[in-house]
């Protein structure tokens, strides 16, 4: 198994830029920094007591991301955006891509309740002994509707080779209509819970990373709130 750096997905939107600057009049940010802020705020309701957020590569245990998370995101009233949550190191089946997270589409007003679920929610799931993988919500400002229906999964899609994806090939392909106006990421390791997951709701043997005694594969990540620092 090979494991990337949440890198890539920066990479991958920052690569059309300029031509992104040039074609339309939102404004695109111009640098890495920028483009994270312009994602608000996302939190998980853990249980009536805790509410865990995301911000700047923090630790959400897969316990805490089980359901899927509160988005909340400036908009104008008929503005249309799509959200993708990606994990760039958590491909269980094929190297070099990602594991699709979430997927929605046509969200109109900011309201993440009007959009289409493409593929829908799966909490992270990092095996044990792999340490730390990222997850990466990137947000996207539509020209106008979009047709994913090319995109769209069975719901509830639990097929890790359905969930295979590429934020690069994404975005080159729909270039012309979507525009990366929003960045946020968060930090998961393995706990107790998977071993049920990976049972019970992915049908499978839980994965092993790491032998015992080994050091986990992917270290924590300290940012400064500068994901391309990952």
């Amino acid at each position: 198994m090979y494991f990337h750096t949440s890198q890539s997905i920066i990479r991958s939107c920052a690569e059309l830029q300029v031509h992104q600057r040039e074609k339309y009049n939102y404004p695109v940010p111009h640098d890495r920094k920028s483009l994270q802020r312009f994602l608000g705020k996302i939190f998980y309701d853990f249980d009536e007591e805790t509410v865990t957020p995301v911000y700047r590569g923090n630790t959400v245990k897969p316990r805490e991301a089980a359901k899927e998370p509160m988005v909340e995101f400036q908009s104008q009233p008929d503005d249309l955006w799509t959200l993708i949550l990606t994990n760039p190191d958590g491909n269980l089946l094929e190297n070099e891509t990602e594991c699709l997270h979430w997927f929605i589409g046509n969200i109109k007003g900011g309201d993440i309740t009007t959009g289409e679920v493409i593929c829908d929610y799966l909490q992270p799931f990092p095996p044990r002994g792999t340490g730390y993988h990222h997850l990466v919500f990137v947000l996207y400002k539509q020209d106008g509707y979009m047709d994913y229906s090319t995109y769209k999964k069975q719901q509830p899609c639990l097929s890790l080779k359905e969930r295979t994806f590429s934020t690069l090939s994404f975005y080159r392909e729909l270039q012309d209509n979507i525009t990366p106006a929003g960045l946020s990421w968060f930090q998961s390791d393995w706990d107790s819970s998977l071993t049920d997951f990976f049972h019970h709701t992915l049908k499978m043997r839980e994965v092993p990373g790491s032998a015992p005694g080994q050091a986990p594969i992917l270290q924590p990540r300290i940012s400064n709130g500068l994901l391309s620092q990952v």
